[in-house]
């Protein structure tokens, strides 16, 4: 059952995505099938199911609630002679709800619906689904490669994709599923799995001694908790006399002799972790940091872009690219990476994206993510700063007198809220003065 409500849950509640989930009906008892309550789900799902036996998000969540009830036999039992493609598709995801000797009728199941159906994506996905967790691969990517055919835009189906390709060691195929993931909407799990898979193909493409873990880790201590990067150099150094092609260490040293303010070692550390391992994203992000610390744009630019081209989860690279298109105006690029750093769970973007936003005069879209902060962050005076600021520029682009007299009500409220804490606030003075002008 575990395997069955990993997979069909998370699917279940991503139905809701979905036109056929738009009822109210459906979305309350997607609710209590979360809320583990589904004996309240099962009369509206068998319901929804009479009346259109076509829609699987309804199927599937039907067939979640008779597993949770521990009714999984008397449903198999009412479609044991039912030979619709949707009959055989939940009988597939009931079987393998079960004890592993139901997993060769699961897949005996799946395939029968997609005999039936054969454009139907959901059936070859979950074929694919049963077949990667039984360690059959070349048969799994063929199935989830055909899902993503006939459903390209299914974002998080990118991600047992990219976990079929790791396992057949296609580690360059596996790093284009994941980035292929971020071009739809996952949810925060399904962006853990992500990044969880990210660090595996790292961790395959350079290989790290066991017997050096434990002097990396006392490296780290020192030079992030202890903050002794000089006794981080002396480990490393050390380390790195026995084990000379080691990524890792060369990449803390260059870490160290930064922090010691040593930027000619530095690089050479970082460029020699490079090239012991090119792909590793996050050696090309400790350069272009270093970089951009010495006033190096143009260098620290084309490190970020080979970072997230490495590794497109590195949400801090994105929100320093973004910094940079901000510098040169650059206002759509900015918005784009900082809407990535956002999405990649970046809390400090938003406010970057906001700015972004403001400056293409996208008016709309600023507004939700600054009142989004303020919901978050009610009591921040700069927040607020911001935010008055904001409609106080929006005021002066629009054209409409009722429009002018709302954008100027809010502008003074934010602007007001500051200048009672800080009454020499001079931004927020010479703000308010402009907004009073007739």
């Amino acid at each position: 059952m575990r395997r069955f409500l990993a997979y069909t849950l998370v699917c279940a509640l991503l139905a809701c995505r979905s036109p056929s989930a738009a009822s109210n009906e459906f979305r309350l008892a997607l609710e209590a099938l979360q809320a583990n309550k589904p004996g309240e789900a099962l009369p509206t799902l068998e319901r929804l199911h009479q009346q259109d036996s076509t829609q699987l998000d309804v199927a599937r969540a039907l067939a979640e609630a008779y597993v949770r009830l521990g009714q999984t036999q008397q449903l198999l039992a009412r479609l044991q002679n039912d030979t619709r493609p949707v009959a055989f598709y939940m009988r597939g995801l009931l079987f393998y709800s079960q004890p592993t000797t139901a997993e060769t009728e699961a897949i005996a199941a799946f395939r029968q619906a997609i005999a039936l159906q054969p454009k139907e994506a959901e059936f070859h996905y979950r074929l694919g689904i049963a077949l990667l967790e039984l360690e059959r691969d070349p048969q799994a990517l063929e199935a989830l490669q055909t899902a993503l055919q006939l459903a390209p835009d299914k974002a998080s189906w990118q991600l047992p994709l990219a976990k079929t390709h790791f396992r057949l060691g296609k580690n360059d195929e596996a790093l284009a599923a994941l980035r292929a993931s971020l071009g739809g909407v996952l949810t925060p799990t399904e962006l853990q799995t992500a990044q969880k898979l990210m660090n595996s193909l790292m961790d395959a493409n350079e290989h790290v001694p066991v017997s050096t873990q434990a002097t990396l880790d006392e490296a780290i201590q020192w030079l992030n908790v202890a903050d002794v990067p000089q006794q981080a150099v002396t480990l490393l150094e050390a380390l790195i006399a026995d084990f000379p092609d080691l990524a890792a260490a060369h990449a803390l040293l260059g870490l160290a002799y930064q922090r010691l303010d040593d930027a000619g070692r530095a690089t050479e550390e970082f460029k020699k972790a490079i090239s012991l391992a090119p792909n590793n994203g996050l050696y090309h992000a400790y350069l272009a940091e270093l970089y951009a610390s010495k006033r190096r744009p143009q260098e620290a630019q084309m490190e970020y872009e080979q970072a997230i081209q490495k590794n497109p989860f590195l949400d801090n690279a994105y929100v320093k690219l973004g910094d940079m298109a901000l510098q040169q105006a650059h206002w759509s690029s900015a918005r784009q990476h900082f809407q990535t750093a956002v999405y990649l769970g970046n809390t400090q973007a938003r406010l970057k994206l906001a700015l972004a936003l403001q400056a293409e005069q996208n008016w709309n879209a600023a507004e939700a993510e600054f009142l989004t902060l303020l919901k978050q962050m009610p009591d921040n005076l700069e927040l607020q700063l911001r935010a008055g600021v904001f409609y106080a520029d929006w005021f002066f682009a629009a054209s409409s007198s009722e429009e002018k007299t709302q954008l100027r009500n809010k502008a003074l409220s934010r602007l007001d809220k500051v200048l009672e804490e800080q009454p020499e606030n001079a931004l927020a003075s010479k703000a308010k003065a402009m907004l009073k002008k007739p």
